[in-house]
């Protein structure tokens, strides 16, 4: 993938509208090609269901910030301790934006995933919306929810 980009350094990455429905992406050959890549959004893109260990195992990415549109097939193996430990896991400050998109039209099944997802993070503690803290943001459609991963902070007083 790289081979066809040029530049010296690629730190913003939209991939959209893919019609190789067969072709999965593979987060680790994304981080690798691109380990500058700070900004990652993909829409409409098929993706591994472990997509997110394939981010934990690329040790030194760049990554910062990424909106992923997830497929109803792709996102229900994840839990709230699954993402939370995802988010530990980035640098500080990491943003992560899921949209959940059903497979066709509306889907039950989705809508309970997503407020059981919505009901269990409301009863994590909730950290500040600041700068210097990670989120998650996970929606369908225009309904949506974020989560602020707690972060500690020391004062030095002279």
């Amino acid at each position: 993938m790289s081979a066809i980009v040029t530049g010296p350094e690629v730190i913003h990455l939209e991939i959209t509208n893919t019609t190789n429905y067969s072709y999965i992406l593979k987060f680790t050959d994304l981080l690798t090609a691109f380990p500058l890549v700070k900004y990652i959004q993909l829409s409409h893109i098929c993706t591994s269901p472990s997509w997110m260990s394939e981010i934990l195992h690329v040790k030194d990415h760049g990554l910062t910030c990424l909106y992923i549109e997830v497929q109803e097939n792709q996102i229900e193996q994840l839990t709230v301790e699954e993402i939370v430990q995802f988010l530990k896991a980035q640098k500080k400050g990491f943003e992560l934006y899921i949209n959940l998109i059903p497979s066709f039209g509306t889907s039950e099944a989705l809508d309970t995933y997503f407020a059981n997802l919505k009901q269990s993070f409301g009863k994590l503690q909730q950290g500040r919306q600041d700068w210097r803290g990670s989120l998650v943001h996970i929606r369908i459609g225009l309904i949506g929810f974020y989560y602020y991963l707690p972060h500690m902070q020391s004062y030095l007083f002279q």
